[in-house]
């Protein structure tokens, strides 16, 4: 295990089987402004691939703020009710879509499949709130009834491009 400092930022390499304790280490950030932060507390690295703790200096190269984003319509075809969406990230080399989806009460969409995506959901508000819902690729979903508004997380691991299933 190692501990290295780059640009400012801090972070520890940890192999599968590494033994760590809780920390503290003193380090500067990028306006060499002092402050102290916590390297997380983890008992054993369990994946078989080496991973990065990174501190909270990492800049991620991309923002979105879902509070200011205007709710837009999404492609049409298999929603039935008014759905919008706030688009939050497209891979542009996979197709990959990452979304918030807002639903109004009744029927959100028809029986449909997404058969070059895995479909991850994440409710966030509503009568379900909390829910986490997978549906593999090609299988059929849909049809959902809203009994009140709903917004929940959609994670698709490549296009979504919906086919109606009649």
């Amino acid at each position: 295990m190692e501990y290295s400092e780059t640009s400012g930022v801090g972070y520890m390499e940890v192999h599968a089987g590494d033994q760590m304790e809780p920390q503290w280490e003193y380090q500067e950030d990028k306006q060499n402004q002092n402050y102290l932060s916590q390297i997380h507390h983890i008992k054993t690295a369990i994946n078989l691939n080496t991973f990065y703790i990174i501190n909270d200096l990492v800049e991620m190269p991309e923002y979105k703020f879902p509070e200011e984003m205007e709710w837009t319509d999404p492609p049409r075809g298999y929603y039935v009710s008014e759905v919008k969406e706030k688009v939050l990230h497209v891979n542009p080399d996979t197709g990959a879509k990452i979304a918030l989806v807002k639903a109004p009460v009744g029927v959100m969409d028809k029986l449909h499949k997404h058969t070059e995506a895995n479909q991850f959901t994440l409710v966030l508000t509503g009568d379900r709130k909390w829910t986490f819902g997978y549906t593999p690729k090609g299988e059929v979903n849909g049809g959902s009834e809203v009994k009140e508004e709903v917004i929940g997380l959609f994670i698709w691991d490549g296009p979504p491009k919906p086919e109606v299933v009649e």
